[in-house]
């Protein structure tokens, strides 16, 4: 699921590059929403090591 959410984020990167020569806010919200799928794969990706570990205890 991670690598899915970064990927989303990449292309919210790319199509907010598009949006920029177009409308500046759409572009802003775009990159908020790139940054938000990166936050949310790292919370994802440090709750699945913590699942990890405590399985193998």
């Amino acid at each position: 699921m991670s690598a899915r959410l970064v990927l989303l984020a990449a292309a919210l990167f790319v199509a907010a590059g598009y949006l920029a020569q177009i409308d500046v806010w759409a572009a802003w919200l775009f990159v908020a929403g790139g940054i938000v799928s990166l936050v949310f794969a790292a919370v994802d990706g440090v709750r699945s090591v913590k699942r990890r570990r405590l399985a193998r205890a």
